[in-house]
């Protein structure tokens, strides 16, 4: 059962992580099925990629993200839907209300997870501070 989603930010620590990184044995306590991921990092993740001038690390980037990334989170990266887009309505509302506006992509991940009943693992807790979400940062436990 889907209990997490992975902040696009710690993913991209975690690509960087070796094998014996304290944060990718942190991320091995978890069952692989209670991670997932929002389509919005697929796009962040794309862009990214886009972005690299090393035509060979653009190359195997791509194969990461086709041939491990999303094998791996295959059946487990939440599209948007209305219910997520009407959510994250009333997050923007709510986080401008408090003074502390959130950009349109955070807003839409924090409406992910409050609209799955899920918690965020991202060590970017600020952020999302008045978003009205459950956070998990790796960094501070």
């Amino acid at each position: 059962m889907v209990k997490y989603l992975l902040d696009t930010p710690l993913l991209g620590e975690l690509v960087r992580a070796h094998s014996d990184d304290w944060l990718t044995r942190w991320m091995d306590a978890f069952y692989e099925d209670e991670i997932c991921l929002s389509a919005l990092t697929i796009g962040e993740i794309t862009k990214s990629i886009e972005s690299e001038t090393d035509l060979g690390r653009k190359e195997e980037l791509y194969r990461w993200l086709n041939e491990e990334l999303l094998v791996r989170f295959h059946g487990r990266v939440i599209p948007l839907d209305m219910e997520i887009l009407m959510e994250w309505g009333r997050v923007s509302a709510e986080c401008e209300a408090k003074g502390k506006p959130i950009s349109a992509l955070d807003g839409l991940i924090a409406a992910t997870v409050r609209a799955r009943g899920l918690v965020l693992i991202t060590y970017n807790r600020e952020i999302y501070s008045e978003a009205g979400i459950e956070v998990s940062d790796p960094w501070q436990g």
